[in-house]
Protein backbone atom coordinates (compact mmCIF):
# COMPACT_ATOMS: atom_id res chain seq x y z
CA UNK A 1 0.00 0.00 0.00
CA UNK A 2 1.33 3.40 -0.94
CA UNK A 3 1.04 6.06 1.71
CA UNK A 4 1.69 9.74 1.58
CA UNK A 5 1.79 12.61 3.94
CA UNK A 6 2.60 16.23 4.12
CA UNK A 7 4.96 17.59 6.73
CA UNK A 8 4.19 21.22 7.23
CA UNK A 9 5.10 23.87 9.72
CA UNK A 10 2.27 24.49 12.12
CA UNK A 11 0.95 28.03 12.31
CA UNK A 12 1.58 27.72 16.03
CA UNK A 13 5.33 27.65 16.59
CA UNK A 14 6.33 25.86 13.38
CA UNK A 15 6.05 22.44 15.00
CA UNK A 16 6.14 19.82 12.27
CA UNK A 17 3.37 17.26 12.00
CA UNK A 18 2.02 14.86 9.40
CA UNK A 19 -1.33 15.27 7.73
CA UNK A 20 -2.92 13.92 4.57
CA UNK A 21 -2.21 16.05 1.53
CA UNK A 22 -5.34 18.14 1.13
CA UNK A 23 -4.09 21.23 -0.70
CA UNK A 24 -1.09 22.20 -2.80
CA UNK A 25 2.15 23.30 -1.20
CA UNK A 26 2.45 26.97 -0.44
CA UNK A 27 3.22 29.05 -3.54
CA UNK A 28 5.90 31.64 -4.13
CA UNK A 29 5.57 34.71 -6.32
CA UNK A 30 3.48 34.37 -9.43
CA UNK A 31 5.24 34.63 -12.78
CA UNK A 32 3.48 36.20 -15.76
CA UNK A 33 5.84 38.06 -18.11
CA UNK A 34 9.14 39.76 -17.27
CA UNK A 35 7.47 43.19 -17.37
CA UNK A 36 4.56 42.15 -15.11
CA UNK A 37 6.93 40.22 -12.83
CA UNK A 38 9.02 43.37 -12.31
CA UNK A 39 5.97 45.33 -11.16
CA UNK A 40 4.83 42.49 -8.87
CA UNK A 41 8.36 42.20 -7.43
CA UNK A 42 8.39 45.95 -6.73
CA UNK A 43 5.08 45.65 -4.88
CA UNK A 44 6.30 42.56 -3.00
CA UNK A 45 9.69 43.93 -1.97
CA UNK A 46 9.76 47.72 -2.10
CA UNK A 47 6.18 48.65 -1.23
CA UNK A 48 4.89 45.98 1.16
CA UNK A 49 8.15 44.18 1.99
CA UNK A 50 8.28 45.52 5.55
CA UNK A 51 4.78 44.17 6.22
CA UNK A 52 5.50 40.48 5.54
CA UNK A 53 5.74 38.34 8.68
CA UNK A 54 9.21 36.94 9.41
CA UNK A 55 7.97 33.43 8.57
CA UNK A 56 7.61 34.48 4.92
CA UNK A 57 11.36 33.89 4.64
CA UNK A 58 10.62 30.16 4.92
CA UNK A 59 8.54 30.32 1.73
CA UNK A 60 11.18 32.39 -0.04
CA UNK A 61 13.85 29.82 0.82
CA UNK A 62 11.71 26.95 -0.43
CA UNK A 63 11.63 25.64 3.15
CA UNK A 64 15.33 24.69 2.89
CA UNK A 65 16.06 26.21 6.32
CA UNK A 66 13.60 24.00 8.20
CA UNK A 67 14.87 20.80 9.84
CA UNK A 68 14.12 17.85 7.57
CA UNK A 69 14.71 14.49 9.26
CA UNK A 70 14.24 12.43 6.11
CA UNK A 71 16.45 11.07 3.36
CA UNK A 72 16.03 13.67 0.60
CA UNK A 73 14.54 12.58 -2.70
CA UNK A 74 15.02 14.77 -5.78
CA UNK A 75 11.60 15.95 -6.94
CA UNK A 76 10.75 17.17 -10.41
CA UNK A 77 9.88 20.86 -10.50
CA UNK A 78 6.15 21.51 -10.19
CA UNK A 79 4.07 24.60 -10.77
CA UNK A 80 0.49 25.75 -10.62
CA UNK A 81 -0.88 27.52 -13.70
CA UNK A 82 -4.02 29.56 -14.31
CA UNK A 83 -5.17 31.82 -17.14
CA UNK A 84 -6.28 35.09 -15.60
CA UNK A 85 -7.42 38.50 -16.78
CA UNK A 86 -5.58 41.47 -15.26
CA UNK A 87 -8.38 42.20 -12.78
CA UNK A 88 -8.03 38.72 -11.29
CA UNK A 89 -4.28 39.22 -10.78
CA UNK A 90 -4.96 42.58 -9.13
CA UNK A 91 -7.51 40.93 -6.82
CA UNK A 92 -5.00 38.22 -5.94
CA UNK A 93 -2.31 40.79 -5.10
CA UNK A 94 -4.84 42.57 -2.90
CA UNK A 95 -5.33 39.35 -0.93
CA UNK A 96 -1.71 39.21 0.26
CA UNK A 97 -1.44 39.50 4.04
CA UNK A 98 1.32 42.11 3.68
CA UNK A 99 -0.95 44.24 1.49
CA UNK A 100 -3.65 44.09 4.17
CA UNK A 101 -1.14 45.00 6.90
CA UNK A 102 0.14 47.90 4.80
CA UNK A 103 -3.43 49.15 4.26
CA UNK A 104 -4.09 48.96 8.00
CA UNK A 105 -0.87 50.81 8.83
CA UNK A 106 -0.97 53.51 6.15
CA UNK A 107 -4.63 53.86 5.26
CA UNK A 108 -3.89 53.50 1.55
CA UNK A 109 -4.05 50.59 -0.88
CA UNK A 110 -0.55 49.64 -2.05
CA UNK A 111 -1.95 47.70 -5.02
CA UNK A 112 -3.56 50.89 -6.30
CA UNK A 113 -0.10 52.45 -6.45
CA UNK A 114 1.03 49.87 -9.03
CA UNK A 115 -2.25 49.39 -10.93
CA UNK A 116 -1.28 51.64 -13.86
CA UNK A 117 2.19 50.08 -14.12
CA UNK A 118 0.62 46.62 -14.08
CA UNK A 119 -1.83 47.59 -16.82
CA UNK A 120 0.98 48.96 -18.98
CA UNK A 121 3.11 45.86 -18.42
CA UNK A 122 0.14 43.57 -19.08
CA UNK A 123 -0.56 45.09 -22.48
CA UNK A 124 -3.72 44.40 -24.44
CA UNK A 125 -4.07 40.69 -23.69
CA UNK A 126 -7.48 39.61 -22.41
CA UNK A 127 -5.80 37.04 -20.19
CA UNK A 128 -2.34 35.69 -19.50
CA UNK A 129 -0.87 32.55 -17.99
CA UNK A 130 -0.02 33.06 -14.33
CA UNK A 131 2.40 30.45 -12.98
CA UNK A 132 3.42 29.76 -9.38
CA UNK A 133 6.45 27.53 -8.87
CA UNK A 134 5.76 25.14 -6.00
CA UNK A 135 8.38 24.55 -3.32
CA UNK A 136 8.64 20.88 -2.42
CA UNK A 137 10.93 19.01 -0.07
CA UNK A 138 10.49 15.32 -0.63
CA UNK A 139 12.01 12.67 1.54
CA UNK A 140 11.87 9.06 2.58
CA UNK A 141 11.27 8.15 6.21
CA UNK A 142 13.68 5.70 7.82
CA UNK A 143 12.26 2.21 8.03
Amino acid sequence: MLGYGLIRGSKFGLGAHRSPLRRPARRGLAQVTPAVDNVVARLYTDIVGAYWPPERALVESGYRDLPFPFEPIQAAPLSLRADWPLDRLIGYLGSWSAVQRCKDATGSDPVASVRDALAAAWGGAASRAVVWPLALRVGRAAR
